[in-house]
């Protein structure tokens, strides 16, 4: 197939890599595809690891496919976001990814003080586990930072690195907020904070001062890769300035779009596209809530002696019946903690005879799911937001959520017509930064079917 504006993206997420080709032109997704991310590693229980050197190759095999299938224009990179691996002065990985999900820094350096409260204490400045200065602070304190290691960045810069055969990661500021430390307001590091708990300046990575292309490959124009947080956005919101924006994977995020530098207890000011920021609220558990309960019902059935076999279909089937009792569990879906406080467990109350039932149980959850994040949404500027757009297969594969997020936003619900909106959002990206569309053009490739 050969057309003059298709673009590529790529999305390493924490259990998939997916890749979405588009028409930049119609809006076509020409081609999507996903393969499991089956990169995790074994360690402490505390520790999530990841194959970084596998990650890398599985996804550059997808871009030498894709790239030897189509007559593409651009590439943009993107993917799951906190989480660092260490590379050598070439460029190479030389350590494993400790994603975001990494609690290490959680970890208690003396009684009753984790390393993430040893920074605070240090510096005055909040991070959280899992975030890459956090997990770096780790590694120093126990002689864990790789000998060959001359700095780190995310996984998916080092995938920008390897495709544009660069050796230096430079990271988008999308990015680099993403590691921590660092003043969103100014565009930086916050250098000072870094040198006083005993980071290297020359283990920092330098950061984009443009939205150019970092480099090429095979001649085709690379972007510097952006949060998948960002990408989503970019990729699911035709109108950023009315829009909010939900999306369900592993975790939960709410986000919306602000021209202005906000800042708000509980949620995060990201940098986005340009000058403009990204008002962010997560959760942690946020999608993994409903897989842990469709796993106690799957217990549940392998006890009874029958096959195991999902219960997806089943749970929204019995959710589905009891929508409308009105006889409700309140469910608080923290199963995992949140960012600002790990410890903390979720729980099930209002139970009762006439509400005591499977079907009961898995609505809450999902409304359960809904609520960690509208009281997100409540805190935010809203005015002039009148539009929920939705993205995830946490969401897109489920109608009961829909419904339970339609009813709490109390907005019409827009799921975008195409799927992996993450790398679809970087292929747009790749497209605009690359002079391939302008901005407007990129935003008319988003259509939508209101749930």
């Amino acid at each position: 197939m050969k057309c003059e504006k298709l673009a590529l993206g790529l999305d390493i997420g924490t259990t998939s890599i997916s890749a979405a080709v588009v028409n930049i032109e119609t809006g076509e997704n020409v081609q999507a595809v996903t393969k499991e991310n089956r990169s995790a590693l074994a360690g402490k229980p505390f520790e999530k690891k990841q194959d970084a050197s596998w990650i890398l190759d599985e996804t550059a095999k997808l871009a030498e496919e894709l790239s030897s299938a189509y007559s593409l224009a651009a590439i943009g990179v993107t993917g799951q976001m906190h989480g660092i691996l260490y590379v050598d002065e070439m460029g190479h990985p030389v350590s494993p990814l400790y994603t975001w999900q990494d609690e290490r820094a959680g970890q208690e350096i003396r009684p009753g003080v984790s390393y993430c409260q040893e920074i605070f204490e240090i510096t005055g400045e909040h991070i959280q586990s899992g975030y890459g200065w956090a997990t770096h602070y780790y590694q120093m304190k126990n002689g864990l930072v790789p000998f060959k290691a001359t700095s780190l960045c995310t996984v998916i810069d080092a995938l920008a690195m390897r495709l544009t055969g660069k050796n230096k990661p430079i990271l988008h500021p999308s990015n680099a907020a993403s590691l921590g430390l660092y003043d969103a307001k100014r565009g930086c590091f916050k250098k000072d904070a870094l040198a006083q708990i005993g980071v290297n300046e020359k283990m920092i990575p330098a950061i984009a001062s443009d939205e150019k292309p970092l480099g090429r490959y095979r001649g085709l124009p690379v972007s510097y890769a952006i949060g998948d947080n960002q990408a989503g956005v970019y990729g699911s919101l035709v109108n950023e300035e009315e829009s909010v924006l939900v999306n369900f994977g592993t975790g939960s995020q709410v986000s919306m779009v602000t021209e202005k530098y906000t800042k708000i207890p509980g949620l995060e000011t990201r940098p986005y596209i340009g000058e403009k920021y990204l008002l962010s609220g997560a959760a942690l558990c946020g999608g993994k809530a409903y897989a842990m309960a469709e796993k106690f019902f799957r217990t549940y059935a392998l006890a009874l002696g029958l096959e195991d076999a999902q219960q997806y279909s089943l749970m929204q089937r019995l959710a589905e019946e009891v929508y409308s009792s009105g006889h409700f569990l309140d469910v608080n879906t923290a199963f995992c903690g949140t960012r600002l406080d790990p410890s903390l467990r979720g729980s099930i109350q209002g139970i009762g005879e006439d509400n005591f039932t499977p079907g009961h149980m898995i609505l809450g959850v999902l409304r359960g799911m809904a609520e960690e994040l509208f009281s997100m949404y409540e805190t935010m500027p809203r005015q002039g937001r009148s539009m929920l757009a939705a993205s995830g297969n946490g969401i897109r594969k489920n109608p009961v959520l829909q419904r339970v997020l339609k009813d709490r936003f109390q907005m019409p619900l827009l799921l975008p017509g195409h799927q992996e909106e993450a790398a679809f959002g970087a292929a747009l990206y790749a497209a605009v930064v690359s002079g391939v569309a302008s901005f407007s053009d990129a935003k008319a490739c988003i259509a939508y079917a209101e749930m």
